[in-house]
């Protein structure tokens, strides 16, 4: 992770279905930040994001690529072990977890759409130089738990959904996208502040989005557009107002975009797929009174 600045977040008392978490923070695991063995009266949920880390777990050396998750019983001693080679970056939380969300597992790993989503929402919290005051701790607070989802599910804490891994709906690259692209203004936003806001250099951003949905994201964002411009022009909206709510600055340049991006122009695609109200004359003409072939 580019950037990178220690996090320390101390005293949360965040507290979610009986899970408490004490504390968070970010830490590059070299020789100074290493303690020696010691022990907590509290669980510590450790996830490595970059490099190869190793940690000694009551006298047993254990160790992960990025993505690797280790949960530490209380009052085990446990202590990280320097690495020869690129120090490793470890998000560390420290929690009381309730009987109803033992984990099966205390060693796990996360898929690497779940391990992107979590470096993502790290990004883009330590991005925010604001983010330890107490008037973000909401924001914070759902960031978090953004986090410990996929992570309690990968030790078995939490049940994941039944079904195939690979059954319908959006990827996780994709999901989080979708929520830049539907706040207000989201359809003009450039595909490199995108990338910027989800803690990706572009590249990369289109690389993942690209093996989860055979699109780039310039092709995501147009077909999102699309839906959106189809879902106006089905609500009886014109085409000129039609390419306001979807941020064009004029009608003549929405409705060539619209013809590249569906093969026909706005005017074809309403007579086929829109029908005009019952008993409503002249409709058909109103409506595409302002549309251009």
């Amino acid at each position: 992770m580019k950037h990178y600045r220690p996090l320390l977040l101390s005293d949360l008392d965040l507290r979610v279905m009986g899970l408490v978490v004490r504390g968070f923070r970010l830490n590059s695991q070299i020789p100074e930040n290493l303690p020696a063995t010691h022990t907590h009266d509290y669980e510590q949920l450790i996830v490595c994001l970059q490099s190869r880390c190793q940690i000694d777990i009551r006298g047993r050396r254990q160790s992960g690529q990025p993505g690797a998750v280790f949960l530490i019983p209380a009052g085990t001693p446990h202590m990280f072990v320097n690495s020869v080679k690129a120090p490793s970056l470890c998000l560390v939380l420290d929690l009381d977890l309730p009987e109803n969300l033992r984990p099966s597992t205390t060693r796990s790993d996360l898929t690497a759409p779940n391990l992107s989503e979590v470096k993502a929402r790290v990004a883009a919290m330590f991005r925010n130089l604001h983010i330890e005051s107490p008037a973000l701790r909401f924001r914070l607070a759902g960031a978090i738990c953004d986090i410990l989802d996929p992570v309690l599910k990968a030790l078995g804490c939490i049940a994941s959904p039944t079904g195939s891994r690979h059954a319908a709906g959006p990827k996780p690259i994709s999901k989080m996208i979708d929520r830049l692209l539907e706040r207000p203004g989201g359809e003009r936003m450039e595909i490199a502040e995108i990338a910027q806001r989800l803690g990706y250099q572009q590249d990369n951003l289109n690389r993942r989005l690209k093996s989860e949905s055979g699109l780039t994201v310039g092709q995501y964002r147009s077909q999102k557009i699309l839906k959106r411009a189809q879902h106006y022009l089905r609500a009886g909206h014109s085409v000129q107002e039609t390419a306001q709510l979807t941020g064009f600055p004029d009608k003549n340049y929405f409705s060539r975009w619209f013809r590249l991006q569906a093969g026909i122009t706005a005017r074809a695609w309403c007579q086929e797929n829109v029908e005009p109200p019952k008993g409503t004359a002249g409709y058909e003409h109103d409506l595409f009174d302002h549309d251009q072939r």
